[in-house]
């Protein structure tokens, strides 16, 4: 059967088969969410996986670790976006806390803060990440008569240390970064927004054990043992993260496989962004389409009354 791909317009790809006859018009809305709910199915599935795989116990919590869902989810996050990375991590955590007894409701609320707020980054929305970082951080350690600020603040520096990070020009740099042609410029790209990312959901999993756990005299005694423990944790997630994570991301633009809301972002330069996203020409997710057959063509689909204006 022949194949050839014709043209497009603001809303639809129009595709004939000129031996069958047949003219189909695909809404890329359509294609687009298609392809963002595989992709979500394939990582919330990962997600749960990587919730088997123990990486530091969780002190204080007899039975839980943090696991290898940590790092995924900042992956994530940078992969999907805000919401959709939010989203996969919220299902993906909720399904591993119901199959895995190790994996905890601190875990799943790092893990879904972990992964919005590195989506954040990744699209530039760093002022939102900030907000969330900072009322989190304040519910944190304020948290009534058990918070950090009542019983033991110096536990809070390295927190402090990484909204320094956030707020200043290497967090600025890092989102440019990720689209270097550099391998190690995308990995420090990686590596500032996980760490970023993680000790957002470092700080939310902490509330939500707060939360569980009210009693000062022993949590006077957990942040003291905390103080330099942490950090080094959130430091391996990190670097875990930009090891799997930078890689993984050159792969899938290189080979056209970002999921769409990646993709609409994701040009060579800030020109190529704004042209992609003004005049909506065809972006990576149709090149499947022309492996098919090599007879693209660029030119804006036109009404026979009237036409499109730019």
């Amino acid at each position: 059967m022949g194949f050839s791909y014709h043209a497009f317009y603001r809303k639809h790809v129009v595709i004939d088969f000129p031996n069958a006859q047949v003219t189909a018009r695909v809404p890329i809305k359509e294609i687009a969410e298609t392809k963002n709910v595989a992709f979500a199915a394939c990582f919330a599935a990962l997600y749960v996986v990587c919730s088997f795989l123990p990486v530091f116990p969780i002190i204080g919590a007899v039975g839980k670790t943090i696991t290898g869902a940590t790092v995924m989810a900042v992956i994530i996050g940078v992969l999907f976006g805000p919401s959709l990375g939010a989203l996969i991590t919220l299902i993906g955590g909720i399904a591993a806390l119901s199959v895995n007894l190790a994996f905890s409701q601190f875990s799943l609320a790092a893990g879904v803060f972990s992964a919005l707020c590195a989506g954040l980054l990744r699209i530039g929305r760093r002022s939102l990440c900030v907000t969330i970082y900072v009322v989190l951080f304040v519910l944190f350690s304020l948290y009534p008569f058990v918070g950090p600020f009542w019983l033991y603040p110096w536990v809070t520096w390295f927190q402090l240390a990484v909204l320094f990070i956030l707020v200043s020009p290497i967090q600025s740099v890092a989102i440019g970064d990720f689209y270097s042609k550099k391998g190690s410029r995308m990995f420090f790209a990686f590596f500032a927004t996980s760490l970023t990312a993680t000790m957002v959901g470092q700080i939310a999993g902490s509330l939500v054990f707060e939360f569980f756990v009210a009693d000062a005299t022993f949590l006077l005694t957990y942040w003291v043992g905390l103080t330099f423990i942490y950090p080094v944790e959130r430091i391996i997630i990190a670097i875990a993260a930009a090891a799997i994570g930078t890689p993984l991301w050159a792969a899938l633009r290189s080979l056209k496989l970002l999921p769409s809301q990646v993709v609409l972002t994701a040009g060579e330069s800030a020109h190529e962004n704004t042209f992609i996203m003004r005049h909506h020409h065809v972006f990576r997710g149709i090149h499947a389409v022309s492996e098919l057959d090599r007879r693209v063509s660029y030119q804006h689909y036109r009404r026979s009354l009237s036409s499109f204006a730019h």
